[in-house]
């Protein structure tokens, strides 16, 4: 105690402050670890109810159809490839990947048999998976804060530098902290 005052320890301090950023911190700030990334975006269920959202996939169906085609216009961009949110399963959420989706039915139902068709991002090379889960979770999470750690992991260099062109662009939606030791991203991000 401090002065005479009934007041907490640091120790106290510091348990409720880590007890706060246990409980709150998830939903104020996501944290893209290099390990993590090729997680991100893997097949997953179906959200239980209707604003749910336990995973990158799921906020990206909530997000909508502009959110997706932004996604898949990212990825066109760093890959020339497209992918598309299939949620025909019901049951789970797959991100397809292929060069055209515009003639994919907007009925699920309709859909199937065309996008089951499509090869699945989860069978993809780790350098489009976790390129494609920075875009989705910065493009369809609603998060304060993003922490990247080394987003240029799995690029190639002409690719390391779209990503820090594209995560400079998205500077102005949260706050982005990124740490990275590529010369080809840094020199995108100063763009």
């Amino acid at each position: 105690m401090s002065g005479g005052g009934n007041w907490p320890s640091d120790y106290e301090n510091a348990a409720r402050d880590n007890t706060f950023s246990q409980h709150f911190g998830p939903w104020m700030v996501a944290h893209l670890t290099t390990e993590q990334r090729l997680q991100l975006v893997k097949n997953s269920p179906s959200a239980e109810n209707e604003h749910q959202e336990s995973s990158v996939l799921q906020a990206l169906y909530n997000a909508g159809k502009k959110a997706e085609q932004l996604v898949s216009h990212h990825v066109k961009e760093h890959f020339g490839k497209e992918v598309a949110l299939d949620f025909t399963s019901l049951r789970q959420l797959y991100l397809r990947v292929g060069t055209d989706f515009s003639s994919i039915p907007e009925d699920p139902r309709d859909a199937k048999e065309a996008l089951s068709s499509k090869e699945k991002l989860d069978d993809q090379g780790n350098g489009i998976r976790s390129a494609v889960g920075i875009m989705t979770s910065l493009i369809a999470v609603r998060r304060d804060v993003f922490l990247i750690d080394e987003p240029e992991a799995f690029l190639h260099p002409p690719q390391a530098f779209r990503m820090g062109r594209f995560i400079a662009e998205q500077a102005g939606t949260a706050q982005l902290i990124v740490a990275t030791h590529s010369a080809d991203f840094s020199a995108a991000a100063r763009i």
